[in-house]
């Protein structure tokens, strides 16, 4: 399982919403959760969360100096992504195209007043991502799901390559609304998610990483270079972010 601790300085963090009714166009990933869902303490049954200030973290990647490992974690995933696409019958020209681009995100649900749980929804959640720089609803995008990538902390390279070369993928049914990117996450559903299309702009996007730029070795787009897409774990809480870790660790149920 793969993921990290780290600051709280690029988590976002949105109020979930219990009708669609109160969904905004904006740049911020919004979640729907249906109003007879029970929102569960760590996944535990019958842990029923006390308070409505549960939210969607949605955050990005971790720089290189900040874990010290040898692999870049979104090259490796990027492989994986790959073989995904070609099982679903997308050509090879497509998916090796230098104008490809990928941009790894982490969601999960936390509540915002406790950075010393996480949550779970019963009834799952209506996921909205929005659409990237030079992106709009008519973009063909593809969402890849490693379901299993959840908790780890400083492989050497092996364990590492190992761990996401065998990690579980799904490619996710997705849809382009006027609200962004829709899917839906089940209960406990929440772990890196791969975002990926072919851009026709030629803009820079934040964060992103290009097929061109992983076959070249050049520095990434935004303000990371290729080495830094690291899948990580963020807390609400900058003095909760290692017992957060913890408590997930020690009540994760796969």
């Amino acid at each position: 399982e793969v993921s990290f601790v780290s600051s709280t300085e690029s988590a976002i963090l949105s109020p979930v919403i219990r009708f669609e009714e109160e969904l905004k166009v904006t740049n911020d990933a919004q979640a729907v959760v249906p109003g007879n869902s029970v929102f569960l303490v760590n996944n535990i049954a019958n842990s029923v969360l006390a308070g409505n200030e549960v939210s969607l973290l949605y955050d990005d990647i971790l720089l290189p100096e900040e874990t010290g490992e040898g692999y870049s974690r979104m090259t490796l995933m990027i492989e994986r992504v790959k073989s995904v696409l070609s099982e679903a019958g997308i050509p090879d020209e497509e998916i090796n195209t230098p104008d490809r681009i990928y941009i790894g995100k982490y969601l999960d649900l936390v509540d915002a007043a406790d950075g010393n749980i996480w949550v779970t929804s019963t009834e799952g959640a209506d996921i909205y991502l929005p659409y990237p720089e030079g992106t709009d609803q008519n973009t063909k995008f593809d969402l890849i799901h490693f379901t299993d990538l959840h908790r780890g902390y400083f492989y050497d390279d092996e364990t590492l390559h190992s761990l996401i070369s065998s990690s579980s993928v799904e490619m996710m049914e997705i849809e382009n609304t006027e609200y962004g990117i829709k899917f839906h996450s089940v209960q406990n559903g929440f772990s890196p998610f791969m975002l990926t299309w072919i851009d026709e702009t030629g803009e820079t996007v934040d964060g992103s990483i290009s097929n061109e730029e992983i076959d070249s070795n050049k520095p990434s787009t935004g303000n990371y270079d290729i080495t830094s897409y690291w899948w990580i774990l963020l807390i609400v809480s900058a003095a909760g972010v290692a017992y957060f870790a913890k408590v997930k660790k020690e009540n994760q149920h796969e």
